[in-house]
């Protein structure tokens, strides 16, 4: 088993992605250091609003949008998942599991002392992002869901695709498959900037076959005991999927009918847009970001 980092050269100048870099040690791998890098932008005194991305993509995604919800007087911490952007990748596939993607995260919310959280995921970042939630819930103060799931037995994931045993992974690929717009060359590239070859890709590749193994019971039992906890979530939930989607379809029902704090909440279904939102319509999700902090502050301030 090794470490890879990708070299920072393959990082140079992507378009809209110019933001310092920042990395935390998550883990210890055969007395390794084992690194997680993130984006963290704003005011480093305000409220904290946490993006977590899904598989295949990294922090890139989010380029779109994190100038402008710091704009509003948001600290916008924006990880890179292990095997993913510029975090170290992990050359065995059985390193890899859903339960060690959330470890390495809660490491990274210890480290830096994260607290009081807005929790903005997509994808596969939010069943990262709703275990989270599940175990600390009183350290979060609102979710926005994006096109996202959290699965178990009676709500599998609905997709197309099958899991990944191809011998060459292609990220740009799928990531264009996930848009409506069609993505110019340079944005693509900037989605395999962080694999160089398939080495690099074992992580995203890992991940997409633990999603579509539906008989994994020790992943399940987590989800379980997770929407035990989510059951009792009173506290701003919102869901934003599109209609082109298909992962997505008659998951939002499930999520609104069974935590309360999707009550009373707006949520949001667009139409012409992928499964990759923060592409197809980026302003979109920054207004929801902003009515969610506005709504929250006025909470506060009652």
């Amino acid at each position: 088993m090794a470490i890879l980092k990708t070299p920072e050269e393959r990082f140079q100048q992507l378009p809209g992605y110019s933001f310092q870099p920042h990395y935390c040690q998550v883990d210890t791998i055969n007395d390794v250091p084992l690194h997680m890098h993130y984006v963290d932008f704003g005011d480093a005194n305000a409220p904290v609003v946490l993006l977590i991305h899904g598989e295949p993509t990294w922090s890139y995604s989010f380029r779109n949008i994190i100038t402008q919800i710091a704009d509003i007087g948001l600290r916008v911490i924006a990880p890179d998942l292990i095997g993913f952007g510029k975090s170290d990748k992990l050359t065995d596939p059985q390193d890899y599991s859903l339960n060690s993607h959330f470890i390495w995260l809660k490491a990274l919310l210890k480290s830096l002392n994260l607290q009081n959280i807005m929790l903005f995921c997509q994808d596969t970042g939010g069943l990262l992002g709703m275990r989270l939630v599940a175990d600390d819930i009183n350290n979060f103060n609102t979710v926005i869901a994006v096109n996202t799931m959290l699965p178990i037995a009676e709500l599998p994931i609905n997709s197309t695709t099958e899991s990944s045993q191809e011998e060459k992974f292609n990220i740009a690929s799928q990531i264009q498959q996930g848009c409506k717009n069609l993505l110019i060359d340079e944005i693509l590239q900037g989605y395999d900037a962080p694999f160089p070859n398939q080495d690099f890709v074992v992580g995203p590749k890992a991940m997409k076959n633990m999603l579509f193994n539906g008989n994994n019971a020790i992943e399940l039992t987590i989800n379980n005991n997770a929407w035990n906890v989510l059951k009792s979530f009173n506290k701003p939930f919102i869901t934003v999927f599109s209609d082109e989607d298909l992962m997505s379809i008659g998951i939002h029902d499930h999520i609104k009918e069974h935590i309360p704090g999707c009550k009373n909440q707006q949520h949001y279904s667009f139409f012409n847009t992928g499964h990759f939102i923060q592409e197809d319509a980026p302003e979109k999700l920054i207004a929801i970001v902003i009515r969610a902090f506005a709504s929250l502050q006025l909470e506060q301030q009652s």
